[in-house]
Protein backbone atom coordinates (compact mmCIF):
# COMPACT_ATOMS: atom_id res chain seq x y z
CA UNK A 1 0.00 0.00 0.00
CA UNK A 2 1.34 3.63 -0.28
CA UNK A 3 0.27 7.05 0.60
CA UNK A 4 0.66 9.94 -2.02
CA UNK A 5 2.58 13.01 -0.80
CA UNK A 6 2.72 16.61 -1.92
CA UNK A 7 5.74 18.55 -1.05
CA UNK A 8 5.44 21.47 1.35
CA UNK A 9 8.71 22.81 1.02
CA UNK A 10 12.02 23.01 2.73
CA UNK A 11 12.32 23.83 6.42
CA UNK A 12 15.89 24.75 8.91
CA UNK A 13 15.59 22.57 11.82
CA UNK A 14 17.01 24.93 15.20
CA UNK A 15 19.18 24.35 16.94
CA UNK A 16 20.53 21.81 14.94
CA UNK A 17 21.04 24.04 11.53
CA UNK A 18 19.61 21.02 9.80
CA UNK A 19 17.43 21.52 6.35
CA UNK A 20 14.48 19.17 6.16
CA UNK A 21 12.39 17.98 3.52
CA UNK A 22 8.62 17.93 4.48
CA UNK A 23 5.77 15.75 2.66
CA UNK A 24 2.44 16.25 3.45
CA UNK A 25 -0.31 13.19 2.88
CA UNK A 26 -2.85 14.56 -0.09
CA UNK A 27 -5.44 12.92 1.29
CA UNK A 28 -6.21 11.47 4.71
CA UNK A 29 -5.05 12.63 8.12
CA UNK A 30 -2.68 14.66 5.90
CA UNK A 31 0.51 13.51 8.47
CA UNK A 32 3.83 14.96 7.88
CA UNK A 33 7.19 12.92 6.89
CA UNK A 34 9.93 15.14 7.52
CA UNK A 35 13.25 13.47 6.22
CA UNK A 36 16.77 15.40 6.96
CA UNK A 37 18.92 15.91 3.88
CA UNK A 38 21.98 18.26 2.84
CA UNK A 39 22.42 21.76 2.70
CA UNK A 40 22.95 21.98 -1.20
CA UNK A 41 20.11 19.52 -2.06
CA UNK A 42 17.83 22.11 0.45
CA UNK A 43 19.04 25.10 -1.55
CA UNK A 44 18.34 23.23 -4.87
CA UNK A 45 14.78 22.49 -3.69
CA UNK A 46 14.75 25.90 -2.17
CA UNK A 47 15.44 27.42 -5.49
CA UNK A 48 13.35 25.60 -8.00
CA UNK A 49 10.34 26.15 -5.97
CA UNK A 50 11.21 30.13 -5.97
CA UNK A 51 11.92 30.01 -9.62
CA UNK A 52 15.61 31.39 -8.81
CA UNK A 53 17.79 30.88 -12.09
CA UNK A 54 21.25 30.58 -11.81
CA UNK A 55 24.00 31.15 -14.27
CA UNK A 56 24.92 28.02 -15.03
CA UNK A 57 22.66 24.97 -14.81
CA UNK A 58 23.21 22.96 -11.46
CA UNK A 59 23.52 19.63 -11.43
CA UNK A 60 19.46 18.66 -10.62
CA UNK A 61 19.24 20.75 -14.11
CA UNK A 62 21.25 19.14 -15.29
CA UNK A 63 20.10 15.56 -15.09
CA UNK A 64 16.31 17.07 -15.52
CA UNK A 65 17.27 18.40 -19.02
CA UNK A 66 19.17 14.85 -19.59
CA UNK A 67 15.60 13.08 -19.07
CA UNK A 68 13.73 15.30 -20.98
CA UNK A 69 16.13 15.17 -24.30
CA UNK A 70 16.00 11.67 -23.88
CA UNK A 71 12.63 11.44 -24.44
CA UNK A 72 11.77 10.34 -20.97
CA UNK A 73 9.73 11.63 -17.94
CA UNK A 74 9.20 11.23 -14.22
CA UNK A 75 6.94 9.10 -13.44
CA UNK A 76 6.68 9.36 -9.79
CA UNK A 77 8.82 9.04 -6.80
CA UNK A 78 8.82 6.52 -4.53
CA UNK A 79 10.09 6.60 -1.01
CA UNK A 80 10.53 3.02 -0.63
CA UNK A 81 12.17 2.35 2.30
CA UNK A 82 13.83 3.44 5.96
CA UNK A 83 16.87 1.12 7.51
CA UNK A 84 19.14 2.77 9.79
CA UNK A 85 17.58 6.40 9.79
CA UNK A 86 18.23 6.67 6.25
CA UNK A 87 15.51 7.10 3.63
CA UNK A 88 16.10 5.71 0.46
CA UNK A 89 14.22 6.63 -2.76
CA UNK A 90 13.11 5.60 -6.59
CA UNK A 91 13.11 7.80 -9.58
CA UNK A 92 10.80 6.04 -12.09
CA UNK A 93 11.23 7.12 -15.32
CA UNK A 94 8.92 6.49 -18.45
CA UNK A 95 10.26 6.30 -22.11
CA UNK A 96 7.75 5.27 -24.34
CA UNK A 97 6.50 2.27 -23.39
CA UNK A 98 9.93 1.73 -20.80
CA UNK A 99 9.67 1.94 -17.50
CA UNK A 100 13.13 2.54 -15.46
CA UNK A 101 13.65 2.40 -12.03
CA UNK A 102 16.56 4.57 -10.48
CA UNK A 103 17.89 4.70 -7.00
CA UNK A 104 18.57 8.16 -5.78
CA UNK A 105 17.85 9.99 -2.32
CA UNK A 106 14.59 11.23 -1.68
CA UNK A 107 16.36 14.77 -1.79
CA UNK A 108 17.84 14.67 -5.25
CA UNK A 109 14.52 12.95 -6.29
CA UNK A 110 12.53 15.89 -5.32
CA UNK A 111 14.98 18.21 -6.60
CA UNK A 112 14.86 16.98 -10.20
CA UNK A 113 11.19 16.28 -9.90
CA UNK A 114 10.31 19.91 -8.88
CA UNK A 115 12.17 21.05 -11.36
CA UNK A 116 10.18 19.43 -14.20
CA UNK A 117 6.78 20.46 -11.90
CA UNK A 118 6.44 17.78 -9.85
CA UNK A 119 5.63 18.34 -6.63
CA UNK A 120 4.43 15.24 -5.09
CA UNK A 121 5.40 11.30 -4.60
CA UNK A 122 4.38 7.97 -3.34
CA UNK A 123 5.43 6.59 0.52
CA UNK A 124 4.94 3.34 1.08
CA UNK A 125 2.80 3.22 3.61
CA UNK A 126 5.32 0.47 6.13
CA UNK A 127 8.10 3.45 5.43
CA UNK A 128 5.43 6.02 6.52
CA UNK A 129 4.70 4.33 9.65
CA UNK A 130 7.84 3.31 11.00
CA UNK A 131 8.80 7.11 10.10
CA UNK A 132 5.66 8.63 11.83
CA UNK A 133 7.14 6.32 14.91
CA UNK A 134 10.75 8.04 14.82
CA UNK A 135 9.56 11.43 14.56
CA UNK A 136 7.35 11.29 17.66
CA UNK A 137 10.65 9.78 19.42
CA UNK A 138 12.22 12.43 17.93
CA UNK A 139 10.18 15.16 19.40
CA UNK A 140 9.91 13.47 22.73
CA UNK A 141 14.12 13.47 22.81
CA UNK A 142 13.67 16.79 21.82
CA UNK A 143 14.87 19.11 19.17
CA UNK A 144 12.76 22.27 18.05
CA UNK A 145 9.65 23.39 19.39
CA UNK A 146 9.87 26.13 16.67
CA UNK A 147 10.20 23.63 14.30
CA UNK A 148 7.55 21.33 15.01
CA UNK A 149 5.22 24.09 15.60
CA UNK A 150 6.09 25.62 12.32
CA UNK A 151 5.52 22.03 10.39
CA UNK A 152 2.03 21.84 12.11
CA UNK A 153 1.21 25.89 11.24
CA UNK A 154 2.02 25.01 7.66
CA UNK A 155 0.21 21.58 7.77
CA UNK A 156 -2.85 22.98 9.23
CA UNK A 157 -4.85 25.02 6.03
CA UNK A 158 -5.65 28.29 7.11
CA UNK A 159 -10.04 27.14 6.11
CA UNK A 160 -10.23 24.65 8.74
CA UNK A 161 -11.81 26.03 11.52
CA UNK A 162 -10.16 25.35 14.99
CA UNK A 163 -7.16 25.90 13.27
CA UNK A 164 -5.42 28.21 15.61
CA UNK A 165 -6.51 25.41 18.39
CA UNK A 166 -4.61 22.94 16.77
CA UNK A 167 -1.37 24.43 16.43
CA UNK A 168 -1.59 25.42 20.02
CA UNK A 169 -1.67 21.91 20.70
CA UNK A 170 1.36 21.09 18.95
CA UNK A 171 3.16 23.66 21.06
CA UNK A 172 1.91 22.43 24.26
CA UNK A 173 2.74 18.68 23.55
CA UNK A 174 6.16 19.78 22.27
CA UNK A 175 6.85 21.94 25.01
CA UNK A 176 5.43 19.44 27.28
CA UNK A 177 7.58 16.73 26.25
CA UNK A 178 11.20 19.14 26.14
CA UNK A 179 10.11 19.84 29.96
CA UNK A 180 9.66 16.09 30.64
CA UNK A 181 13.12 15.88 28.90
CA UNK A 182 14.64 18.15 31.18
CA UNK A 183 13.24 16.65 33.99
CA UNK A 184 14.78 13.29 32.94
CA UNK A 185 18.36 14.92 32.87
Amino acid sequence: MTVEMELVGVRVDMPSNTPVLLLREQEGERRLLAIMIGGPEAQAIAFALDGVETRRPMTHDLIATLIDELGAHIDRIVISALRDDIFYADLVLRADDDTHVVSARPSDAMAIAVRVGRRSGIVREHVHQVAQRLAVLRVRHAVSVVVWVQAVDDAVPVSVPGRRRCIWHAVVVAVGEQNALQGRQ
